[in-house]
């Protein structure tokens, strides 16, 4: 069975990327296929508590239709993951509607 579990809050600083990345290794260790993706499209970080990669391709380029997401698709240290792009200018014009098809593929491949 997958479960999609969503980490939010309006307000910045709470600490949802450490809640996020800590859940991701912490189920990865009980034999769980874990993706992370960095939903914030603003400010993400996830990236950090991972990997300090640069990463060729990221959530942005597939909401943008630039990507399918499955190539925006990493593996560090157990945990699979999508990140979002640290560039400021890689956030104009991205599509956030296409969000739920974008993990929906993540989710079910054959979409």
């Amino acid at each position: 069975m997958t479960r999609v579990i969503a980490i939010s809050s309006p307000k910045g600083g709470v600490g949802k990327t450490t809640v996020a990345a800590n859940l991701a290794v912490a189920l990865s260790t009980f034999s769980k296929k874990v993706i992370a993706v960095d939903c914030n499209l603003s400010t993400p970080h996830l990236t950090y508590y991972i990997t300090q990669q640069n990463h060729k391709l990221t959530l942005n380029d597939a909401l943008l239709g630039k990507a399918d997401i499955k190539h925006a698709l990493y593996q560090e240290n157990g945990v699979m993951y999508v990140p979002a792009s640290n560039e400021l200018s890689d956030i104009v014009d991205v599509d956030v509607m296409k969000l739920k098809k974008n993990i929906a593929r993540l989710v079910n491949p054959e979409m």
